[in-house]
């Protein structure tokens, strides 16, 4: 059993989240949560969680916070498909397929409790990878450790590429600017452009985006620092004209942005390999550490 679980709120942002048997995901405003939604100031922390289970799934809420199914008051409640759940006041959609929906990020497999052994071509087939990292993913059983294989198999490209998809769109982009600015001192234009970027995953605003959006226009889409705010521009509803009808971004786009920005700026240094290494594990840690989530970006 699959379930996607969606927000349908257009002011909520894009958040989906795919679950597989034997998985749990948790709903509240912090970055600990596994969606997250800070500026709804009527969710608690946690607010309630998903179980995934063998027939269906089901919604429990969390302390003393109220879950409305369907618009009626069920703080425990076995779900049906196209059950619309209300955490304060965000509404999540839930879906039942008996496929991955490879457009969605997917709970990672290491958290899953299913034994069932992870089907990597389908799992990643978004990500377009090289046919030589893909049958390098077959010898793992978790995205980290594929991740780690690609590094001493030296498919840099990849493993930056995947750790961005491990980490969601803003933490995504969140983990570049982290990067960018440890690495080295940056020109002043393109660290103006990491700023922007950063102030975004912050304050993830419609208007920052924009401007994010427009950063990176005005430097021609070049340089290391452009190409993250463009990530940034990419993570949003639309790319296209905010006064034109929505034109929503490729799956993965701001996923290959990062890996480019990353790409290009670790390709300056004699030690390009080390950069690599560098990248991919401060990605790790801010995947893994509550407290560092919290701290850069408070993202979902």
């Amino acid at each position: 059993m699959n379930v996607l679980i969606r927000s349908i709120d257009r002011n909520a942002g894009n958040h989906l989240l795919t679950l597989r048997n034997g998985q749990r995901a948790t709903v509240g405003r912090s970055a600990t949560a596994d969606l997250a939604f800070p500026h709804d100031e009527e969710m608690k922390d946690p607010h309630l969680e998903f179980v995934v289970h063998r027939d269906g799934c089901s919604v429990q809420a969390l302390g003393t916070a109220e879950v409305l199914v369907n618009d009626q008051v069920m703080n425990s409640h076995e779900l049906q498909p196209m059950d619309v759940v209300v955490a304060g006041r965000t509404r999540l959609q839930v879906e039942y397929s008996p496929k991955l929906d490879l457009s969605a990020p997917v709970a990672k497999p290491e958290d899953t409790a299913d034994e069932e052994a992870i089907n990597w071509p389908e799992y990643l087939s978004g990500l377009k990878l090289a046919e030589s990292s893909m049958q390098l993913a077959m010898d793992y059983t978790t995205l980290d450790d594929v991740i780690d294989g690609l590094i001493e198999n030296a498919e840099f490209h990849d493993a930056i590429l995947l750790r961005a998809f491990q980490l969601g769109p803003q933490l995504a982009v969140a983990w570049a600017c982290r990067c960018l600015k440890e690495a080295s001192n940056l020109p002043a234009p393109q660290a103006h452009a990491v700023n922007v970027a950063e102030k975004w995953c912050n304050e993830p605003t419609e208007e920052l985006r924009r401007e994010a959006e427009k950063v990176a226009t005005d430097l021609d889409h070049s340089g290391s620092g452009a190409i993250v705010a463009w990530a940034c521009f990419c993570c949003g509803e639309s790319v296209g004209p905010a006064e034109f009808e929505s034109m929503p971004p490729e799956p993965y786009v701001e996923c290959c942005f990062v890996r480019a920005a990353l790409i290009m700026h670790a390709m300056q240094f004699t030690n390009f390999e080390e950069q690599f290494r560098s990248y991919v594990l401060w990605g790790k840690e801010m995947r893994q550490d509550p407290k560092l989530r919290a701290r850069a970006n408070e993202l979902n």
